[in-house]
């Protein structure tokens, strides 16, 4: 039902097909930007002793996941989070609050997880977790599982490391 109303075809290739095909994705600069932009939020979150609920935006968590296996930015699982994360996750009902919130505490997560001596193991573990487990599910059409299965891990991830 999800994979239909993104525009795929029940018959067809779900990883080219999952989503719209007039989907234009953000440019490398505009995707910067919003890195940039979370980096700095964090920063403000961290010097204010605040922090944010929720999580589900997809992008830096998975980004040092894919690092600490050696993969490079445009791999396919990036390409498909983002792409799950634009076109899919934004289109939910408090979608763009939830990017937002994420490009506020993800940063901070990562942060955590990079200053601890395991930490290329624990990224290498969460990309088996959190990465190729919800990027199957998006290629196998299973949108809200992928994105229940990313809310999931990122507000364990919170628990532990916040």
């Amino acid at each position: 039902e999800d994979y239909k109303k993104c525009g795929g075809q029940s018959d067809s290739n779900p990883i080219k097909e999952v989503f719209h095909p007039s989907y234009n994705p953000p440019s490398d600069s505009d995707r910067k930007e919003q890195y940039d932009n979370g980096w700095d939020n964090a920063k403000e979150q961290s010097e204010s002793g605040g922090s944010s609920g929720g999580g589900g935006g997809l992008c830096f968590i998975s980004t040092a996941c894919v690092v600490a296996r050696g993969l490079p930015d445009d791999c396919l699982e990036l390409q498909t989070l983002r792409t799950f994360r634009d076109m899919y996750v934004r289109g939910l009902p408090q979608g763009d609050a939830l990017v937002r919130d994420y490009y506020a505490t993800a940063p901070r997560i990562v942060q955590a997880i990079a200053a601890r001596p395991e930490s290329t193991a624990l990224f290498r573990d969460l990309y088996t977790r959190l990465v190729e487990s919800s990027v199957a599910l998006v290629q196998q059409g299973k949108l809200r599982e992928a994105f229940a299965n990313y809310q999931r891990i990122v507000q364990e991830l919170k628990e532990t490391y916040l």
